[in-house]
């Protein structure tokens, strides 16, 4: 029996898993410690108006009991439970082997779709049988506009930090991407068009560019999976759209509950991974070091200016006077060391 989204007036958590026959979506949420996020992701699908869909939850060895929610309150949802933390990208790939539907929409647990969003973006796929992978509006809870796609990494995004200096630039040469990194003005998100990556909090991908391409690349525990999925699915020919048909609202943030510094870890060392495998990057000492004097910099021009702003402009310039100067520290510690991949505990 399919699972038949907002077509029921029966209580919304009951139904059992769908038949292989007639899946067109498969919703892979990959979580870990995000019970109460995950809870209201499941909550804004199941009231959706969507039908033929499966959901796979792989939890990566929460301790705060989401696989028990998960199971007590949505029976349909098919939940692989890890032991230990696997990774963002390994933990993506179990799911997708397992997946029936002929498009796969990755979804980050502290999102919330609208009543319309899985069919807008099903549709668009439908109409639009050129494009691989599209990516939707998202917004943060108060409505505002996140920065959902733009352009790949580069070695120069890397050191120079992308969107506020690339901003800058545009203002004298627009249309012109300097630093790459997600660096598209607000105003073109407001309209259909080719973008060369997107935010993986909401990707729908047609599953047989990933059997053509392959899954993401393990070799990333978290950070960049999504961007070497990309510029494999461009490298292979395919089409990377965005589109603001579809909607929905993303908890920045909220998925992940390491403590900043491994996050700055892991986001270097599979930054530095994603630019020697797709970029050449060889000349490792000096992008090392440059990287590090730029995040100083930034953190002491940051830190001065600190005591000027006030309440929330405050809390999110402290949260980036701290990742530049872990960068800084992270860096300087890894300097001459040959991989630059500190052993992490991931559970």
């Amino acid at each position: 029996m399919e699972i038949l989204i907002g077509k029921s007036k029966k209580p919304r958590y009951k139904g059992s898993p769908c038949s292989d026959v007639g899946i067109m979506l498969s919703i892979v949420i990959v979580n870990y410690m995000s019970r109460d996020y995950l809870r209201s992701c499941l909550d804004s699908i199941f009231s959706g108006d969507m039908e033929g869909v499966e959901i796979i939850v792989v939890d990566n060895g929460s301790k705060d009991r989401s696989v028990e929610m998960v199971r007590e309150n949505f029976p349909s949802v098919n939940v692989i439970e890890q032991e230990t933390n696997v990774g963002f990208a390994r933990a993506n790939n179990i799911a997708i082997k397992m997946a029936k539907g002929r498009y796969i929409l990755i979804l980050n647990p502290d999102t919330e779709l609208k009543t319309d969003t899985l069919k807008r973006l099903v549709d668009f796929m439908e109409n639009e049988p050129t494009v691989s992978a599209a990516g939707c509006k998202v917004l943060y809870p108060d409505g505002r506009n996140q920065l959902s796609c733009g352009y790949l990494p580069t070695v120069a995004s890397a050191i120079w930090g992308g969107q506020a200096i690339n901003r800058i630039f545009r203002k004298f040469f627009p249309g012109r991407n300097f630093f790459g990194a997600c660096a598209l003005d607000p105003e073109a998100l407001d309209s259909s068009h080719e973008v060369e990556t997107l935010l993986g909090a909401c990707v729908i991908l047609r599953k047989n560019i990933l059997e053509t391409i392959g899954l993401f690349d393990e070799g990333m525990f978290v950070y960049f999976e999504e961007c070497d999925l990309f510029y494999r699915i461009r490298n292979a020919g395919g089409k990377i759209m965005y589109t603001p048909d579809a909607t929905i609202y993303h908890h920045a943030g909220g998925s992940s509950s390491m403590a900043l510094q491994k996050s700055v870890t892991y986001y270097l060392t599979s930054q530095e991974y994603y630019l020697k495998k797709n970029l050449s990057l060889r000349r490792v000492f000096p992008f090392r070091a440059s990287v590090m004097v730029s995040a100083f910099v930034k953190s002491a021009l940051l830190a001065t200016t600190y005591p000027l702003s006030s309440g929330k402009d405050q809390r999110h310039m402290k949260y980036k006077i701290l990742w530049h100067w872990y960068t800084f520290l992270h860096l300087l510690k890894n300097l001459f060391s040959q991989s630059g991949r500190p052993e992490i505990k991931t559970s």
